[in-house]
This record gives C-alpha cells, sequence and structure tokens, in this order.
C-alpha cells in the first residue's frame, strides 16, 4: 500500500496536494526519466487528424446519403429524420406521428431498405 504525504498551502487548511509515496525499502523512482525527442522526430508522427483522401470520401458519402435521402418517399424521410437525427425512440416517434409503434418499426424497415437501394454500389478491389 502506498503512503501519502500531505502538504498544506499557504493559507492553512486552503489548499492540499497528495503526493504518493513509495512502500518503504522501495527505490523513489524505477523508471528512467523521460527523454524529450527532437523536433525532426515528431514530424513523423502520424496525425490524428483525417488526411485529405478520407475528408473527400465523406464528403462524397454525405452527398451521396443525402441524395438517396431525397428520392425517398415523405413518410419514409420523416421516420428516419425522427430516428436518426433527432435520436428518438420508436415509442416517441409514434406518439409523435399518432401512429402504433407497430407502424413506426415497419415504416423504418422499409425506409431503410428503400435508402440502400438508392444509395450507389461501391465495390471494392481486393488488394487494396
Amino acid at each position: 500500500m502506498a503512503r501519502r504525504r500531505v502538504v498544506r498551502g499557504a493559507v492553512a487548511g486552503t489548499h492540499l496536494a497528495v503526493r504518493h509515496l513509495p512502500p518503504p525499502g522501495a527505490q523513489a523512482d524505477a523508471r528512467p526519466p523521460a527523454r524529450a525527442a527532437p523536433l525532426d522526430d515528431a514530424l513523423d508522427l502520424p496525425s490524428s487528424e483525417p488526411g485529405p483522401l478520407a475528408v473527400a470520401l465523406a464528403r462524397a458519402d454525405a452527398a451521396a446519403v443525402a441524395a438517396a435521402l431525397g428520392t425517398l418517399a415523405p413518410l419514409h424521410r420523416e421516420v428516419l429524420d425522427l430516428a436518426f437525427a433527432a435520436e428518438m425512440s420508436h415509442a416517441e416517434i409514434a406518439k409523435v406521428l399518432g401512429i402504433p409503434v407497430g407502424t413506426v418499426k415497419s415504416r423504418l424497415f422499409n425506409a431503410r431498405a428503400a435508402l440502400a437501394r438508392a444509395l450507389p454500389v461501391v465495390v471494392e478491389e481486393a488488394g487494396r
């Protein structure tokens, strides 16, 4: 079990800092000190930001989905919008539209199927 040492701040009782101390008889720090990497090495690190190709593909996908949504019947667009954009449950959608929950489920099923048919088919080449 690690021991703790409490250090009080300048004004008594206002600031507390807790420092974990090693068990008695253990080395203070068995790890080597961290070294700073040269700036040139940092340039080779991968970025967490999406690259230009990923951004272009995401925009193309969004455009394809928007175009496919435009081809759907108003009833299908309505339930998809409430389910996915408004993040409503089936019961909430049923209450808003004044229809049974089973009808909401049926419309969502048919809307997703129609959306899948309206989206362009993308075939990826093997080995890439």
